[in-house]
């Protein structure tokens, strides 16, 4: 099982910095997550909470035991003098390689735990470390759950204004199990919800807002093949380890996919019916998820890594007869009017760019022929606009947590 961590933050109105601050960790064994809000907002804000997250994560990191980690906080966070408060609020979880996840929140709103679509009721015990109430939980995580943790600043939305008690805990619950029924992406709940924040505040954020999101899931996986390998003898090797391999399998370029073609007896044919003025055919093979032209797609995906749209349609979520429940959800995709929807054909770009932002690594087979069409053979290999574009594409996924490994030909 595979644990997808997602955050955000919105800053309040007028702030340069985030006066909460997230951290994690993916480990062999287990994967860390610290939630830390400031007390009020800004530099000093900022400053304090991530203090609380950097002592945190890196006592997990030393796989210190979380009362350990919580012992130390409540010692090392001062107080406030005048209204006698904690400087920083806070939110761990630590969850291990078979999906026990234990949870301690300190004056953080209580983290969400879903599994099926609907809340999952966990019972919270009380800890007391000085004069600190805390709140500690565990549950056995299971394959499509989710855990949900967010600062104060998103139960806040909305306060004395749209809605005058803000967007409280019972009515974000609602509107996630109305959401999560689809199954979307952790990242698609991330958005969702500090989405409807926006709109709620109405665009005017008065706390600063963090959402975390850790969904359960299998691990994905996707093989890349570029370019053609410079020695022929080395085609045979290409083709056996892109044949061999797990998941989504990609070819980029007409040469390639000629050669796995012919390598893996396999039979190649192009989608002539498309009329994508920027970008040529895609191609069919048995056994291949996708086969594209070469480095135009690739240009062109690099560009849509970060807008596409993933796999499931949205709700306008600044619709208030959503947000409060007046609407049942799934009526509300059946209005075109009030939602938005993936476009109905993807260009070659967008599927290949979608695939690479649902994997969890990606393997680029990259063959390192020349191809004098795309660049003055007397260059450097380095040089090459393939070249270039690979190491960009990988800088690109790495920085979106992506576990990237290139195999040169």
């Amino acid at each position: 099982m595979y644990y997808d961590v997602q955050y955000r933050q919105l800053n309040k109105t007028n702030e340069e910095l985030c006066g909460d601050s997230v951290g994690w960790h993916r480990g062999e064994r287990e994967t860390m997550l610290v939630l830390a809000d400031g007390l009020g907002s800004g530099v000093k804000a900022n400053i304090l909470a991530t203090l609380t997250q950097k002592i945190a994560l890196t006592m997990f990191k030393e796989h210190l035991p979380i009362n350990e980690v919580v012992e130390t906080l409540a010692g090392t966070l001062p107080t406030c003098k005048v209204r006698d408060l904690a400087y920083s609020t806070f939110t761990l979880i630590r969850v291990d390689e078979d999906g026990g996840a234990d949870i301690v929140e300190f004056d953080n709103p209580p983290t969400f735990i879903f599994r099926g679509g609907s809340p999952l009721e966990v019972e919270r015990t009380s800890l007391t470390i000085g004069k600190y109430q805390l709140a500690q939980m565990h549950v056995q995580l299971e394959e499509g759950d989710y855990l949900i943790a967010a600062s104060d600043g998103l139960v806040h939305a909305g306060i004395g204004g749209i809605e005058p008690l803000g967007w409280r805990w019972e009515h974000i619950a609602e509107h996630l199990q109305a959401f999560l029924w689809q199954d979307p992406e952790a990242e698609e709940v991330v958005d969702n919800l500090l989405s409807a924040a926006e709109g709620l505040y109405r665009d005017k954020v008065g706390d600063d807002t963090s959402v975390v999101v850790l969904k359960c899931r299998t691990f994905r996986e996707v093989v890349l093949a570029i370019g053609p390998p410079t020695d022929a003898a080395d085609d045979k090797k290409m083709a056996e380890r892109f044949a061999t391999s797990t998941g989504v399998k990609i070819i980029c370029g007409g040469t390639t996919a000629k050669i796995l073609a012919r390598e893996l007896g396999c039979e190649l044919t192009m989608n002539i019916s498309q009329t994508d003025r920027e970008l040529p055919p895609t191609g069919n093979m048995e056994g291949v998820d996708l086969v594209t032209e070469g480095v135009i797609t690739i240009m062109h995906a690099i560009d849509e890594l970060e807008t596409v749209r993933l796999r499931k349609p949205r709700a306008n979520v600044h619709d208030l007869n959503y947000l409060y429940g007046k609407q049942n959800y799934r009526s509300l995709l059946r209005d075109s009017g009030r939602v938005t929807a993936p476009a109905e054909e993807e260009n070659p770009a967008q599927t290949l760019a979608r695939h690479l932002r649902l994997a969890d690594r990606v393997t680029i087979l990259l063959g390192r022929a020349l191809n004098p069409a795309h660049q003055n053979p007397a260059l450097p290999v380095h040089l090459g606009l393939k070249f270039a574009l690979v190491q960009h594409l990988t800088e690109k996924l790495k920085a979106r947590g992506k576990m990237v490994e290139v195999v040169s030909y």
